[in-house]
């Protein structure tokens, strides 16, 4: 796909200085961008925790 992007630009004369590893960059950076904005790729996200170190944790006892 970015061989034919690139073909496209160039035949439309969008542009001038831009080669073919430049464009297969930014199609891969924007690949995953737009399937989130699609709603079909993966977020990625952070969820700080709020809980203490520790104060949550279970301990299980055996009996002897």
């Amino acid at each position: 796909m970015p061989k034919r992007i690139f073909d496209s630009l160039l035949d439309e004369r969008v542009v001038e200085a831009v080669t073919c590893p430049m464009v297969r960059a930014h199609v891969a950076d924007r690949l995953p961008q737009i399937a989130v904005e699609a709603g079909r790729g993966v977020v990625h996200a952070f969820i700080p925790q709020s809980h203490r170190p520790g104060g949550a944790a279970e301990v299980e006892r055996s009996c002897r």
